[in-house]
């Protein structure tokens, strides 16, 4: 498992008291970890939102203040994360929050999660849809443990 410690300026949102997080990424896996270092009770499980969702970074624009705070050049490639929310008793139920995705460049260490006003983009996006569940129930085993 490799971890990068990524700094959150403004923290990130509800947990704005902590601005110091582990990326941990586990080899063969679609999903992560975002640990905060201050607290480990603060951990999010994250995804690559376009892998379930191919068009969606081209729905994401970052503003002129986001890229001064995450110190973005023209060379940066950002990497774009969504936080799920797990339904324990149903995995298919699992949702993903596309509204505010967290922006990460690794160049800097730096990570912000920021609020889009697109009122399309929904914070409680199903993360499978009824048809694509069937013949998956594996996907999700062994993500909470």
């Amino acid at each position: 498992m490799s971890q990068t410690l990524i700094h959150f300026p403004k923290g990130i949102p509800g947990f704005e008291g902590y601005f110091q997080y582990r990326l941990m990424e586990e080899e063969n896996s679609l999903l992560t970890q975002l640990v905060s270092a201050e607290d480990v009770h603060a951990r999010f499980i994250t995804v690559r939102p376009q892998i379930f969702f191919p068009d969606y970074l081209s729905t994401v624009d970052l503003g002129q203040e986001e890229a001064e705070l995450l110190e973005v050049t023209p060379d940066d490639k950002l990497e774009v994360w969504a936080i799920l929310t797990l339904c324990q008793q149903d995995m298919q139920k699992t949702t993903v929050n596309l509204r505010a995705p967290i922006f990460i460049n690794r160049r800097t260490g730096k990570g912000a999660q920021f609020i889009l006003g697109k009122d399309s983009l929904l914070s409680r996006q199903p993360l499978f849809s009824e048809r694509e569940t069937e013949g998956k129930e594996g996907v999700m085993e062994g993500v909470v443990g």
